[in-house]
């Protein structure tokens, strides 16, 4: 618990003005300057992405649409098949595996613990949003 926790704080230090859309350090699957880059980095690349969604999500529960994340994300997944299952099968099938682990977690956290925190006072502290004034 204390791991998850000090690793939900990860992204809101360091990367507190993130974008809410997955990185892919190409910009698009054809992308000359991804030409070299191999399967691992570009895994390595979405795998950040998941883990900084679900830490970035378990720190501050929103009722948030995933949907469009997922789709991007999944775009850029499949972008990999041919060179991730040449390279990297193992891989590339265990951040699938994670993918919908990572998606199943967050609707759960909507759906059993939004309902419950919104009863609650905001929350203080790293990362924390300011309460409105009264």
């Amino acid at each position: 618990m204390a791991v998850v926790a000090f690793y939900s704080l990860i992204p809101q230090v360091f990367y507190a003005d993130a974008p809410d859309t997955p990185y892919s350090p190409c910009e698009t699957p054809d992308d000359p300057s991804c030409a070299n880059l191999p399967c691992d980095a570009r895994l390595s690349a979405l795998l950040g992405d998941l883990l900084d969604r679900l830490a970035d999500q378990s720190a501050n529960p929103r009722p948030e649409d995933q949907d469009s994340f997922f789709q991007l994300w999944d775009a850029n997944y499949r972008s990999l098949a041919q060179l991730c299952e040449e390279q990297s099968p193992t891989s590339y099938e265990a951040l699938a595996h994670l993918r919908y682990r990572v998606e199943t977690d967050l609707v759960q956290l909507n759906e059993r613990y939004l309902p419950i925190l919104e009863q609650l006072p905001p929350r203080r502290g790293p990362g924390a949003t300011e309460a409105p004034q009264n």
